[in-house]
């Protein structure tokens, strides 16, 4: 059955290059627990002290329980802009309370979680990933390595069309396609009703540039 995440939120993190991004974050088993934020340079009310960092640029936190593994992945995702996905402890904790009670065979849906046979591919089946009510898209769009290897003119013409598809349908798009990750992917943010034909038009791109997450 689906679980309806009621505190599941999505911002952008501030990060000034004098004083950095002002959190004070705690490693634990669903992300990174902020316990406190500095005055400066000032973050989204999303961010509040007992709230917990579950996702950065798409990448999830929440089952690196090596606290080494979940520096590694902030650090090499953390930038003025990057989008975070935040959900309250308290509810992180009454969703695994639940899971435990009805073992671990039906474990309930959690953010960002993959499937054992996954590894550390958030993509599954290759099918969009859908966050924050609609607000947030990532569509994959194939193996990292096969990316970094299409020609760099094919390259170029893709970046090109990503950035005429932002300004036609006023949404924000980011490409990711280095920093650890397995698949090469564009995170769409903006109004759900845009984004739902934005995305349409980048799975066309993504035929059209040979590219293909199967």
């Amino acid at each position: 059955p689906g679980h309806e995440w009621q505190g599941l939120c999505c911002c952008s993190l501030r990060v000034d290059p004098a004083t950095g991004a002002g959190l004070h974050l705690e490693a634990s088993e669903f992300g990174y627990l902020v316990e406190a934020l500095d005055a400066e340079p000032g973050q989204s009310s999303v961010l509040q002290a007992g709230r917990v960092v579950i996702a950065i640029n798409g990448v999830p936190l929440l089952r690196l329980q090596d606290e080494d593994a979940l520096e590694a992945a902030f650090g090499a995702n953390i930038r003025d802009g990057v989008a975070l996905l935040v959900l309250p402890l308290d509810e992180l904790r009454r969703a695994a309370s639940c899971c435990a009670a009805i073992g671990s065979s039906d474990r309930g849906p959690v953010p960002c979680e993959m499937d054992e046979d996954e590894e550390d591919e958030p993509f599954g089946d290759g099918q969009d990933i859908v966050l924050e009510h609609g607000n947030v898209v990532i569509v994959p769009l194939c193996a990292a390595p096969a990316y970094e290897a299409l020609a760099a003119e094919v390259k170029a013409e893709f970046e090109r069309a990503l950035a005429k598809l932002s300004e036609d349908y006023g949404v924000r798009t980011e490409l990711r396609s280095s920093g650890g990750v397995n698949i090469a992917s564009v995170t769409l943010t903006g109004v759900p009703e845009d984004l739902d034909v934005a995305r349409q038009d980048l799975h066309r791109l993504r035929q059209a540039h040979g590219m293909s997450v199967s």
